[in-house]
């Protein structure tokens, strides 16, 4: 019987109850008779695939690091620098040079920094429109996955905007045509904001080749520092605002424009405020409304009205001004008034309108030291002179306070210390009374003298005549043609009452046309010329005053007290010289008292 070995052992197979799924866990032991079971043990974790996840994040991080460090590190300035030229060129027609270095900003905000920027005038014209120390614009970076890149904010440093005329009439301002939309750049050329239009065209383009200037928002744009100078070959003249700080806030196209700020011009500094209801009207050239305000010690002003810019800037609106020195005023605009006692505080309302080089007010009330006067004021700039127009009625003038001669500044305190400083003459030594005169009765001769006029018995002021030179400054302020009529007129010691005069003013000579003078109970009227282009006075006078009250009219007029009654008087008169002295020992003409 042949042998045969036994089988090999079976496997320690558990029941199929006791075993569990395959990768579930460990194995369960058999329930207890009766049902029931025990507390379960959690899962144990797996570290496999929690493991790989980490390391794909660490991954992930690590290449955005690097990539970010790169940038950082070796930003790619050519790059940066070639494609904002190319678009600037496209849309203005201009070269855009970018002379520093380009590089992209993360932290605190995502943005793009050019350093030492330049864009040329227009072909044909030599010279930069615009030269900046570095430009800087911040993004939304959401905006950039969106397509429409929101530009947070810019800032220009240092700026110098030369705005120029040369001798054919031709502005570097204006921008060639072009038939693509207007973008927010091309808006900003046209508009005040001239010198981030580099940047918001690069940034237009990041949202895209077809971006719209709708799709385009920038929240603030600051100008630090800047300059802006206006120069027209045509007349050599140059005109510069320095200092220029200014901050302007569009959220988007359909929101207010804001701007506000400081600049400094003839070294003293404005500060102003301003507001731009419709961006794309500005754009399109329509009217818009303009709400504007600007301070500093000489001036106090305001405007509030419409605003079309085309070739230049033309307003239509509410204007006020108040100034506590008028002479001060007009010197910070470069015209020296004469040095006499006027020209203090002084104040303007009314509605302004420009168009081109003419200003007009309308409806205006205007104070000048104390007199107020209303009607309506016409200027002409762009020749030799400004010409004025007007049409005023003025309530009380004393024109007292513009032929008296004033020291003022420190000439006037050095000499009221020197006064101080000078001991006073001794008094004279009492006369002693002389015995009482007794009046000599007028014999015929000097009756005859008195008709003869080679004495003035009774005039009481013979001397006086100052023969300090005329100051004849105000004939060259300005040439036009005005109609005055003044309730109230004071001169010298006379009082003139309800008056109407045409004045008119041109090259350094003016004439004033007295139509009806209401003249101490009488009437007058006359022509009053005076020529000051040959550096003296050359006066000529023609009056005729009719029932005036003798008495009180020569007394103010002359200091004369022996006629009284109602008289005619007729006056033709000319006189030549460069002061009050002069003019009398050349006065000529007849004269009729009756």
């Amino acid at each position: 019987m042949a042998y045969t070995p036994a089988p090999p052992p079976l496997p320690n197979i558990r029941p199929s109850f006791e075993r569990a799924p395959l990768g579930s866990g460990p194995r369960r032991t058999p329930p207890p008779p009766g049902g029931g079971g025990g507390r379960r043990r959690p899962p144990a974790p797996r570290s496999g695939l929690w493991t790989g996840i980490l390391y794909v994040l660490f991954f992930v991080v690590a290449v955005g690091a690097a990539g970010v460090g790169y940038l950082l590190l070796n930003p790619p300035s050519d790059l940066i620098r070639q494609k904002i030229a190319e678009q600037v060129k496209a849309r203005t027609g201009r070269d855009l040079v970018i002379s520093g270095p380009a590089s992209f900003t993360f932290f605190p905000v995502l943005g793009l920094s050019v350093k030492d920027v330049s864009l040329s005038g227009p072909p044909g014209m030599d010279g930069s429109f615009l030269n900046a120390r570095a430009l800087e614009a911040s993004l939304d970076p959401m905006t950039l996955l969106e397509r429409q890149p929101k530009i947070t904010a810019v800032t220009l440093k240092s700026p110098v905007l030369d705005l120029r005329v040369d001798k054919d009439g031709r502005r570097n301002w204006e921008f060639a045509a072009r038939s693509t939309p207007t973008r927010l750049a091309e808006l900003q050329m046209r508009g005040t904001q001239r010198d981030s239009a580099p940047i918001a065209i690069a940034m237009a383009e990041a949202g895209g080749s077809n971006a719209d200037a709708a799709d385009v928002k920038i929240e603030n744009v600051t100008l630090q520092n800047g300059t802006f100078r206006f120069t027209d070959e045509r007349s050599g003249k140059i005109s510069e605002v320095s200092e220029v700080n200014v901050t302007l806030g569009l959220p988007s196209l359909e929101s207010p424009l804001v701007a506000n700020g400081n600049l400094v011009w003839h070294d003293r500094r404005l500060d102003f405020d301003g507001k731009i209801d419709d961006v794309r009207g500005l754009a399109a050239e329509k009217p818009i409304r303009l709400s504007f305000n600007a301070k500093n010690p000489l001036i106090t002003a305001s405007y509030d009205g419409g605003l079309v810019i085309k070739d230049g800037a033309d307003l239509e609106g509410k204007v006020t001004a108040q100034s506590n020195s008028t002479r001060g005023l007009a010197t910070w605009f470069g015209t020296e008034l004469p040095p006499v006692s006027g020209f203090g505080p002084m104040s303007i309302q009314g509605t302004l309108k420009t168009a081109g080089n003419v200003t007009t007010f309308s409806d205006a009330a205007f104070g000048l030291d104390g007199a107020a006067a209303s009607g309506w004021v016409k200027v002409t700039t762009g020749g030799v002179r400004p010409y004025v127009e007007a049409d005023l009625a003025v309530s009380e003038l004393d024109l007292n306070k513009y032929v008296t001669s004033a020291v003022t500044g420190p000439l006037a305190d050095e000499g009221a210390a020197d006064q101080a400083a000078t001991p006073p003459p001794p008094a004279p030594a009492p006369a002693p009374p002389a015995a009482p005169k007794q009046p000599t009765p007028a014999t015929p001769d000097q009756i005859q003298k008195l008709l003869e006029g080679s004495k003035v018995y009774g005039f009481e002021q013979r001397a006086g005549w100052s023969s300090e030179a005329l100051n004849l400054t105000l004939l060259g302020v300005a040439d036009g043609n005005a109609r005055v009529s003044v309730d109230k007129l004071h001169f010298k010691n006379m009082s003139i009452g309800k008056s109407s005069v045409d004045i008119a003013v041109k090259n350094l000579a003016m004439q004033a046309k007295f139509n009806d003078v209401a003249l101490y109970q009488g009437h007058g009227s006359g022509i009053l010329a005076i020529n000051g282009s040959g550096g003296t006075a050359d006066v000529a006078a023609n009056f005729k005053l009719d029932n005036v009250s003798a008495l009180p009219f020569l007394k103010d007029a002359a200091n004369f007290g022996w006629v009284s009654g109602n008289a005619n008087v007729a006056l033709q008169l000319s006189a030549n010289g460069a002061n009050q002295l002069q003019l009398i020992e050349s006065l000529n003409g007849t004269a009729g008292f009756q």
